[in-house]
């Protein structure tokens, strides 16, 4: 079995479509609404129900049918094994370059698979389309514990070079009643459209076109080639949110902690002594004063950190460049930050 799995933070509070009759049969479960997960960076799509868990990292993204399935999935990975009935369903979907993949067919896509789940016959292909897009349909069997029977269904295209995937994984009984749920999130797909060519665009450098995230306690407009991704939060950090783009080390990073009733001045004086800034200055952001300290961490990579202090918590804004593109990151995210409004 595959032990690589990572577990990302989940951001949405889960509410159990588990319905179960006397009998204890599982019924089909019903959705009342649908979320939109948009990357506008590499241009994809997918709707998902409203209150599933949610996953992400830079290049996937899983979805779960409750947190107990998230939580038999990640132990799944982690141990090879399930303890116990387990229930629900995992959806994956993501993407991987040719480049990064060292291949380019999609039989090729397959065997590599197959190579994460050593013992286990794979079915032949089927023709699946993925938002009119050909390509292939394989699926499994395995049985991942004495109560646990697994079923995984994969449906995999490509385009401009790249693989698209969309896995549906479900345990015992689960996968066929909530396969209609799949199907509907199948069909919701949208792929990035095909590239023209002409002028090469250099997908390091921030847009100029802005677009804007906004949570419960904030939002801010960022380029639209950087998405929000949602870092495991670790002590007493309340939430974090990075946004990211084409580099891993241009990034801005939102971290919200408690205040505990200190002022600006005593959380600066507290977390002053833990950078080697070079410089440190009084500015606002967003209208409200704030600290910022400028400082390198390592070799060619600069970053200013920022405290801001608001309904007894504090925002610790994170803003890292690599260096020598400078000219290109520092303005853009300066218009960043300057636009951040906490609630």
């Amino acid at each position: 079995m595959r032990n690589n799995f990572k577990l990302y933070s989940i951001i949405f509070v889960a509410i159990s479509l588990l319905v179960t009759s006397c009998g204890g049969k599982v019924e089909a479960p019903k959705v009342e609404s649908w979320k939109l997960y948009n990357d506008r960076f590499f241009g994809t799509e997918i709707k998902y129900p409203g209150n599933w868990m949610f996953s992400t990292d830079s290049k996937k993204i899983k979805i779960y049918s409750s947190q107990e399935a998230a939580d038999k999935f990640y132990e799944l990975y982690s141990q090879g094994s399930v303890s116990g009935t387990p229930t629900g369903v995992e959806i994956e979907f993501g993407s991987v370059k040719f480049k990064d993949a060292k291949f380019s067919t999609l039989n090729e896509f397959k065997s590599n698979e197959e190579m994460g789940w050593q013992g286990i016959t794979f079915s032949e292909n089927k023709v699946a389309y993925m938002e009119k897009k050909e390509g292939i349909e394989f699926s499994f069997n395995a049985q991942a514990g004495a109560k646990a029977k697994l079923q995984v269904k994969q449906i995999v295209s490509s385009s401009d070079s790249t693989f698209y995937y969309l896995k549906y994984s479900g345990f015992n009984e689960y996968f066929e009643t909530y396969s209609l749920i799949f199907d509907s999130i199948l069909a919701s797909v949208i792929l990035p459209k095909a590239k023209v060519k002409g002028k090469e665009i250099d997908e390091s450098i921030p847009s100029e076109t802005y677009t804007t995230f906004e949570n419960e306690y904030f939002s801010i407009s960022h380029p639209d080639n950087f998405q929000a991704i949602f870092p495991t939060v670790k002590g007493e950090t309340i939430m974090s949110v990075e946004l990211i783009g084409y580099r891993q080390d241009c990034t801005i990073l939102i971290d919200i902690l408690p205040a505990k009733k200190l002022s600006l001045e005593k959380v600066y004086e507290q977390n002053k002594n833990k950078y080697n800034a070079t410089s440190v200055n009084d500015v606002t952001v967003g209208g409200l004063p704030a600290k910022v300290l400028s400082y390198s961490p390592v070799a060619k990579i600069d970053r200013k950190v920022y405290f801001v202090v608001k309904n007894d918590k504090v925002y610790r804004i994170f803003s890292t460049w690599y260096k020598p593109m400078s000219k290109d990151i520092i303005s853009a995210f300066d218009k960043s930050i300057n636009s951040l409004v906490i609630k």
